[in-house]
């Protein structure tokens, strides 16, 4: 397979990475719709916070389901063969 060798913590500082990523991408969301519509800058701020944070979160999400590829592709193995 394509990734092998991938450490349990290398796993774990991905998946604390997303959700922590996840968390930020939440706050700046909410923060950017509750703020008064006269503070613009404010508000343009925190659209920026979202966009980017959003952007490493897929690209971190992208690289998570990469380390997993190896058990992915056995349990679609796996799927597909009882079913024969």
């Amino acid at each position: 397979m394509i990734v092998k060798g991938v450490k349990p913590r290398t796993h774990l500082m991905i998946d604390l990475l997303l959700f922590a990523l996840l968390g930020l991408v939440a706050f700046s969301a909410i923060m950017e719709h509750s703020a008064s519509p006269d503070a613009a800058h404010i508000r343009s701020i925190f659209h920026l916070i979202h966009g980017m944070t959003g952007s490493v979160m897929c690209l971190t999400l992208v690289l998570h389901l990469y380390m997993h590829l190896p058990w992915i592709w056995g349990q679609l193995t796996r799927l597909f063969k009882s079913r024969a």
